[in-house]
């Protein structure tokens, strides 16, 4: 259950990349107000308490930031990097292929 005093241990920003990140989502947020609303549930009046000790940060666009040069180390308040794949080629079904990521 997110509260007012548990927040700083769920939200962080990032001073390298101008974002705040949700630790338990592993994710950027574009828009805190919207993901706290979305995805944590909370109320406007525990809303207003959290935006308030986030507005101190200047954040920017996540189109804005720079990413990193491969290989890039992980960012650690994402979370462990997870598996993935990434799809190669769809033009032509018979050579398409997924290559998995580890």
């Amino acid at each position: 259950q997110l509260t007012l005093s548990n927040s700083n241990n769920v939200f962080c920003f990032l001073k390298g990349f101008s974002v705040i990140v949700c630790k338990q989502h592993c994710t950027a947020v574009v828009s805190l107000d919207a993901h706290l609303r979305k995805y944590h549930a909370a109320s406007a009046a525990l809303r207003r308490q959290i935006l308030e000790c986030f507005t101190q940060f200047k954040t920017v666009a996540l189109s804005a930031i720079e990413l990193l040069e491969e290989p890039a180390q992980p960012i650690e308040e994402l979370g462990k990097p997870l598996d993935g794949a990434q799809f190669i080629d769809a033009r032509d079904p018979e050579d398409a292929a997924m290559e998995t990521y580890v």
